[in-house]
């Protein structure tokens, strides 16, 4: 049997390692909370077991020890004790609560934690999208699988691939993504949407991704990790200012060593405050930058209180224009043997077509299903 390899922070970050933090040429590209020794085992375990590179199985230490910031902790590192009362804090105590209908309480929160647990992992699609001359239905159809933006050079979303870089370096790439393009671009994620609110159209009916949608199997959620909203908006205004700050600086040569000291020092704290990917939904539910709205539907839905309020908030989730939704990042890619539905949009152009085609893949895999929304 071959010896287990052990690896060191230079595998992690092989562009710079000083201790227990990592620097970056490149100020963007400075990561808040680098690998200590201490997690290097954790690290090599989770590569083996689930099959990942290096920087995969980062991206979900890295979440496993991430906490976001709580109320009078200017730490951001809250116990789980005190993760469960913030949550319990923000569900809204502003509406009276039906007669026979107790208050929420902490018990309900940990319903709610485990609702989120078992909550499906989709990725919205528009199969009769055209592209090069066919469509998505045909690209996918030739493939072993999904790719993602840096590999396809196309998205549903931003097509920033400066902000992308910068999202995915918080999220645990930064060593895959020096100057912020990557070695190996089928190494980064991929992303979806947990369905919530068990829309027949998936967790993010967006407008951008369209209401088809894959439904992964549930093995894959030991290598994803979640945002408490689109991740390309889980920055503020201040996180993205000093981003494109730097950047601008940075690609002119104009920055002294103190500018960019001072550039990446602003980053790591924007980072650190405000940008969350977590692997315990509980991190997620005290999370601020969670809508108030989906908040309200986890709680309703878990608990069965408040049923008219998650009515209609299902009502609201349907309709594109008005989605939200808590992102989900694989890590490792997806294939088709990941994937246990694909969900037609029975609205697609040619959704007949698409249909016979997703079939006709389907016999290479037994237990795929492929069936229009309900």
């Amino acid at each position: 049997m071959c010896p287990v390899r052990k690896y060191t922070l230079a595998d992690i970050s092989p562009q710079h390692a000083q201790g227990s933090r990592i620097t970056y040429r490149h100020p963007a590209q400075k990561f808040a909370t680098a690998p200590h020794t201490r997690h290097l085992d954790s690290v090599e375990e989770i590569r083996q077991r689930l099959q990942l590179t290096p920087s995969q199985a980062w991206a979900l230490v890295h979440a496993a020890h991430k906490s976001p910031p709580i109320a009078g902790d200017q730490t951001g590192t809250g116990n789980r004790d005190d993760l469960r009362a913030a949550v319990l804090e923000r569900i809204p105590k502003g509406r009276p609560v039906p007669r026979g209908k107790a208050a929420y309480t902490l018990e309900d929160v940990d319903k709610a934690v485990e609702y989120v647990k078992k909550a499906p992992i989709t990725i919205n699609m528009q199969f009769d999208r055209p592209i090069a001359g066919r469509t998505l239905a045909d690209v996918l159809c030739q493939a072993p699988g999904l790719k993602n933006q840096w590999e396809t050079g196309t998205t549903g979303a931003s097509s920033n691939l400066s902000q992308r870089a910068y999202v995915e370096s918080w999220l645990g790439y930064a060593s895959a993504l020096p100057e912020g393009q990557p070695q190996i671009p089928a190494e980064l994620p991929v992303y979806g949407a947990l369905n919530i609110l068990d829309s027949p159209y998936g967790g993010a009916p967006d407008v951008r991704y369209g209401k088809s949608h894959l439904v992964l199997k549930e093995s894959v959620r030991d290598r994803a990790t979640l945002t408490p909203t689109d991740s390309f908006s889980g920055s503020s205004d201040t996180a993205r200012t000093v981003m494109e700050t730097a950047m601008s600086a940075s690609r002119r040569g104009a920055t002294t060593e103190a500018d960019r000291n001072s550039f990446e020092d602003a980053v790591q704290h924007v980072t650190a405050r405000e940008s969350v990917s977590a692997l315990d939904p509980i991190s997620i539910l005290a999370s601020q930058r969670l809508p108030m709205s989906l908040l309200k539907a986890i709680a309703a839905a878990a608990t069965g209180k408040q049923p008219q309020t998650l009515a209609l908030l299902k009502q609201v989730g349907d309709d594109p224009e008005h989605s939200s939704y808590i992102e989900a990042q694989i890590h490792g890619g997806v294939r088709w043997d990941d994937v246990a539905e694909i969900v037609i949009d029975r609205r697609e152009r040619d959704a007949e077509q698409i249909l016979q085609k997703f079939q006709d893949l389907a016999c290479q895999y037994p237990d795929l299903v492929v069936r229009y929304a309900k």
